[in-house]
């Protein structure tokens, strides 16, 4: 079996943004409460503690049960709703936790800036789509030891 370049740039991983829903939740918290505001904060707050639990479905159960006086509450609380519905499949952090899955964002940010950033932003570098792809194919065998890989990577010709 030949294997691409992105096969190898992109293993698998599990899709999982709790800063997405926690944007989502304090954008409806902010109309609700007041940017800034003490109670916004400890709203937030209990959503993402619940989250955190797995507990998707209470608190979107918790959502549904809420009334906005105002069309602008309404159609935000209907957004966030609409978005935690829709992506509750990837919101079970309590799982990622205890599979030992980081949740945030943090850890990919601070990949991205030590396997792409310092290879490749390096002084008087410039990459093709193409050539950067198979620059960190390569870079990322060296970095998970895995050149083993590398006689089965097919890579077509730049030209």
């Amino acid at each position: 079996m030949d294997l691409e370049p992105r096969d190898v740039v992109y293993p698998p991983v599990r899709d999982s943004r709790p800063w997405h829903a926690l944007e989502h939740a304090w954008a409806f918290a902010r109309l609700r409460y007041g940017d800034g505001s003490a109670q916004a904060d400890r709203w937030v707050h209990q959503i993402a503690e619940d989250l955190r639990a797995g507990k998707v479905e209470d608190v979107i159960a918790r959502l549904k049960r809420l009334h906005p006086k105002t069309a602008e509450l309404r159609e935000s609380l209907a957004g966030l709703i609409r978005y935690y519905t829709e992506n509750a499949g990837r919101m079970q952090y309590d799982e990622y936790l205890r599979l030992g899955y980081g949740i945030g964002s943090g850890a990919v940010e601070s990949a991205h800036k030590q396997v792409i950033h310092a290879r490749l932003r390096q002084a008087g570098m410039r990459w093709s789509e193409a050539g950067a792809r198979r620059l960190l194919a390569l870079r990322l065998l060296l970095l998970n030891d895995n050149w083993a890989l590398l006689d089965r990577m097919r890579m077509p010709s730049l030209a």
